[in-house]
């Protein structure tokens, strides 16, 4: 995926993982400390373009362990925040759920056909797109008229897209995933869009 050595990724990945973890665990702090919420809101993006970064790199390295340990802080940072502040019946069971549904690409590298691998990854996408192309049509209605259920829906679609997001790098590297790739992050600058227009 980059034209840098796989060695080279694990240094970056790795300090970037160190730095993402910091401020994850700043982040838990300052939550429950009276401090300004413009505080939160920089430390909270700094924590996911930190472990973005960091899961990035890790897709170029050959340690299962650091794509794996890159996964989950970054899904931690964007939504460890979302779970606390916002209550979602069974939030904490669902975030369980769906890291034990990212761990599946890793399960099926063991597969002994590379061939068998990338339909695996493939048939893994489907849902997680299709919760998001649901998601986002629920959401553009409550928009609409405003509703409170449009926070729910959009924490909803946000996580279904980052794991299609996740599971789209195990991809090879043709047009398929970068097109993927950029399915999800217009999922995702949506869902920071109409948190901005709900914040104001």
């Amino acid at each position: 995926m980059f034209p840098i050595n796989s060695k080279t990724c694990t240094k970056v990945s790795k300090c970037f993982l160190i730095g993402s973890v910091f401020l994850l665990a700043w982040l838990m702090i300052i939550l429950f400390s009276n401090i300004l919420e413009g505080d939160i809101v920089v430390v909270y993006y700094l924590s996911c373009l930190l472990s973005g970064i960091s899961f990035i790199f890790a897709t170029g390295t050959h340690l299962d362990s650091l794509k794996g340990w890159g996964m989950f802080v970054h899904f931690s940072s964007i939504y460890l925040v979302a779970v606390i502040l916002v209550p979602l019946s069974g939030g904490i069971i669902l975030i369980v759920s769906i890291l034990t549904y990212l761990l599946v690409p890793t399960m099926s590298r063991r597969l002994p056909r590379k061939q068998t691998q990338q339909r695996m990854q493939m048939l893994l996408l489907g849902p997680p797109m299709l919760y998001s192309i649901t998601y986002f049509l629920r959401i553009n209605y409550y928009l609409m008229a405003f509703d409170g259920e449009i926070i729910k829906y959009l924490i909803f679609m946000s996580i279904s897209g980052l794991v299609g997001l996740i599971l789209s790098t195990g991809l090879d590297n043709r047009k398929t995933k970068w097109i993927l790739l950029g399915i999800n992050y217009v999922f995702a600058t949506y869902f920071h869009i109409v948190i901005w227009i709900l914040w104001r």
